[in-house]
């Protein structure tokens, strides 16, 4: 009796394992590297990726080029890259944020650089032609260093924000006409507003602004004995008044330090992260506020082998409701994850990466219609200068 368990047991973990290779072998298959990058073509990207219809991807990386400022690169289907345009610092330096395309043109911003090093404002054609610094921020009350991109709405007006600068110092949510014109929307006080925004706003239908910061807010004594608050998620409204949807207050477990943007559906509810809080572990969330302003944990991440740290940027939702997202730290060799967010609220890590095909994604993931996720690593693969990676979601 006792052999036959001892072999029972045998063949339940030799069956356990084969299941468990057989997982890593499907994961592998899955994913794939398509370009590393290398201090002529670029460095350290960290942002997502904009894809035309011909399938050629676009990004930024926040160092590397010619003068070692950040470069504009394309990506052709065929893993080709061209750098469109290499930063000089006169013209923006550490270009740190997801790209906008409107038919063959480009709108990015640059964190520095521009007349007095405060950050520029950027447009460029997909052919690499036409370069233009559209706005120089000079650190007043227009903002300075922005770590957002931009957004654009049907009359041509961008959208964005600036970590720093304004009345407060503690960032600006900014307008800019298509002539040039700079509006600030907001300037952020620090206090119950929230402060240093560090992502683009997103726009509804109404003309209403929704975004985070990754400070300030109304729960000041509970951010792991920062005192400037856990951030905030906040609406602007067309006529400028702003309101706060959720200070987050790193207490039963709703998150602290939110980094990247917000998502939203056609119902008009919104789905967001942040970097830190959520329970005992403090490794961040993916929340919910639903239309009528009810706010959900979604997930509370664990960290370590079965989860991941610090999810960074805004996540990605298909058809069938699933949320997709990134990690920056986390996984199996620490190196951040992929992971899918199930309606129901099941977490599953779809790919854990290992430095050698990149570490610490931190830009938004970009998913095809077809059912494919494209990112970047700020590091690893073959030079540690980053990655552009492919993972191929499983069919239902």
């Amino acid at each position: 009796m006792q052999s036959f368990r001892r072999n029972t047991r045998k063949a339940v973990i030799c069956a356990a394992f084969v299941i468990l290779i057989a997982g890593l072998s499907v994961q592998a298959q899955n994913f794939s590297v398509v370009y590393n990058f290398d201090v002529t073509h670029g460095q350290t990207p960290q942002a997502g990726l904009v894809r035309d219809a011909a399938g050629n991807l676009y990004g930024t990386t926040a160092s590397g080029g010619d003068a070692t400022s950040g470069v504009i690169f394309k990506i052709n289907s065929k893993g080709q890259i061209t750098v469109l345009h290499s930063f000089n610092d006169a013209d923006g330096s550490f270009p740190r944020t997801d790209l906008t395309l409107n038919g063959t043109t480009l709108y990015g911003t640059t964190f520095g650089g521009g007349s007095i090093g405060a950050g520029t404002i950027f447009k460029i054609s997909t052919d690499g032609s036409g370069f233009k610094s559209l706005y120089s921020f000079t650190g007043g009350d227009d903002g300075s260093n922005p770590a957002s991109g931009v957004i654009r709405d049907a009359q041509g007006n961008l959208y964005g924000t600036t970590q720093y600068g304004g009345a407060f110092l503690s960032g600006v949510l900014y307008r800019l006409s298509p002539s040039g014109q700079l509006t600030p929307l907001h300037g952020f006080t620090g206090g119950s507003d929230g402060a240093m925004p560090m992502a683009e706003p997103i726009l509804d239908a109404s003309g209403n602004l929704y975004g985070t910061t990754e400070f300030g807010g109304n729960n000041n004594g509970n951010c792991v004995g920062l005192s400037s608050g856990c951030g905030v998620v906040y609406k602007v409204a067309p006529d400028g008044k702003l309101t706060v949807l959720r200070s987050f207050t790193n207490m039963q477990g709703d998150g602290a330090y939110p980094l990247g943007a917000l998502l939203r559906d056609a119902a008009g509810n919104l789905y967001g992260t942040t970097s830190g809080g959520g329970g005992q572990k403090n490794n961040g969330t993916v929340f919910k506020i639903d239309s009528k302003g009810k706010f959900t944990r979604l997930h509370s991440f664990g960290g370590g082998i079965p989860d991941g740290v610090v999810p960074w940027g805004a996540l990605v939702r298909d058809s069938a409701g699933n949320l997709y997202g990134t990690t920056a730290y986390g996984g199996s060799a620490n190196s951040g994850t992929v992971f899918k967010l199930a309606p129901n609220g099941r977490e599953k890590v779809l790919h854990s990466f290992n430095a050698s095909d990149g570490t610490g994604p931190q830009g938004t993931l970009l998913l095809t219609p077809s059912g494919v996720l494209y990112g970047l690593t700020t590091a690893g693969g073959n030079s540690d200068s980053g990655v552009v990676f492919k993972l191929k979601l499983p069919r239902p």
